[in-house]
């Protein structure tokens, strides 16, 4: 499973706010339970607040005939801040396809969600904001970002914020009634920005590609207001295509990059108003107005994830790494730094320019590499969870200075559940965080 990554960081504030006595505290080495409801609680991803804590979002089966996103908040010390159960984002319990989350400039979470609901023919795109205190935002069960029935079933949305407060969507809208020769639905990748209040602000949303067979559509900000987004195409002539929109929704510039029309394409930004593309152990860096930086391109050798390095250039990967730096030169061996084994993974920056990266085998596990590309926690990594039971989709994020957090879904209570434990990691070496403090 390749699972977009989201900007992580957790504030240094966990150390004002977040410190606890040990007697206090609510970890535990098997993990804190974050979410133990009937039917299966899976696909977390992990976010961070303003204090020190952290914020998971999850996809949630508790309904029974749909699903549902919840999200719970977690203080620094391990308490649970919000409903025991976690807060309901959704539970129109609809057939629920996939959902991305961020945080925006005010510190609130933003999900977004793919939905067909009941009455409705065909999947949309929804939107809803969480403060710091739980309390949704917008409509219930949230803002419709789209409305383009009957002709059009939207999936696969991507989400990023906007540097204004408010937030840039991107999404897949299918043709269910147009077949051209040969006879494929034609995709469109469009896009909507949300402004703090939940409007919309680019009327029925904006169609960044044409009409032809597109895939994977992929998003970050672009500093300005505005977007970096990307798509592949993979059924005419395999390429890969990038946009950047301001943020009235207008088209800067587009390109278009041959090659495989890999479907892991994956986009970071350099931090200096360019973006990196990444995809099938291949990169190019776009600068501000979309010429290329690194000529023909940098062989990564490694597919799937991408965040920036905090100097130009970015890390790539999952169960291998690689960093190539802001002139497009390859820093570390030769193939990518091992650090893990399998396909779901996540890869997190580690605020000091260097990488985290989670992966689930059975067990749950976790490594940090340094900015030279050296292993920090032995060659094998910190075991965050071992048991038995099957442990899958590991997110994981960090304060950059002292310790990490990691959530994943297991079912060691016959349905799946959600989890979550801290690393710390200060000393170069991790620590299970087991009663919450060392």
């Amino acid at each position: 499973m390749i699972r977009h990554a989201v900007v992580p960081v957790i504030f240094a504030t966990f150390f004002l706010s977040g410190f606890v006595s040990p007697s206090s505290a609510q970890w535990n080495p098997d993990g804190l339970p974050v979410c133990t409801q009937s039917g299966d609680q899976v696909a977390p991803e992990i976010l961070i607040d303003q204090f020190g804590g952290a914020v998971i979002v999850w996809m949630d089966g508790r309904l029974g005939t749909g699903k549902g996103i919840y999200a719970q908040r977690i203080h620094a010390n391990g308490n649970i801040l919000w409903a025991t159960g976690g807060l309901p984002v959704c539970d129109a319990a609809g057939d629920l396809s996939s959902f991305v989350s961020t945080m925006d400039d005010l510190g609130r979470i933003v999900v977004a969600w793919s939905e067909k609901r009941t009455g409705i023919p065909q999947h949309r795109v929804y939107a809803q904001a969480i403060d710091t205190s739980g309390v949704c935002q917008w409509v219930p069960n949230g803002i419709v970002l789209s409305d383009r029935l009957p002709h059009y079933t939207q999936h696969a949305p991507r989400i990023t914020t906007d540097g204004a407060g408010g937030t840039i969507v991107a999404w897949l809208d299918i043709c269910t009634d147009c077949f051209p020769e040969p006879p494929w639905d034609v995709n469109v990748v469009s896009a909507q920005r949300i402004d703090p209040a939940g409007n919309v602000l680019w009327g029925n949303g904006r169609m960044v590609s044409d009409g032809k067979p597109y895939y994977s559509p992929r998003i970050t900000s672009d500093g300005a207001g505005g977007a970096f987004i990307g798509w592949v195409e993979t059924l005419l002539h395999g390429y890969m295509a990038i946009a950047r929109l301001d943020g009235a929704g207008t088209t800067l510039w587009s390109k278009q990059i041959n090659g495989s029309g890999d479907l892991a394409l994956e986009l970071a930004a350099d931090g200096n108003g360019g973006v990196i593309l990444t995809w099938a152990g291949f990169a190019q860096k776009f600068n501000s107005i979309g010429v290329e930086q690194w000529g023909g391109g940098a062989s990564t050798s490694v597919p799937d994830h991408a965040v920036t390095d905090g100097r130009g250039g970015a890390i790539f990967g999952g169960a291998r790494v690689q960093r190539i730096d802001a002139d497009g030169v390859v820093r570390w061996t030769a193939g990518g730094v091992t650090v893990g084994s399998g396909s779901d993974t996540h890869l997190s920056s580690d605020g000091n320019d260097g990488a985290l990266v989670a992966w689930a085998d059975t067990c749950i596990f976790a490594q940090r590499v340094s900015r030279s590309g050296s292993l920090l926690w032995g060659t094998a990594g910190t075991t965050v969870y071992a048991d038995t039971f099957c442990a899958k989709s590991p997110s994981i994020t960090t304060d950059g200075e002292r310790q990490a957090v990691v959530t994943w879904s297991d079912n060691r209570n016959d349905d799946f559940d959600i989890y979550a434990q801290r690393v710390e990691f200060w000393h170069h070496a991790p620590v299970l965080d087991s009663i919450g403090n060392q």
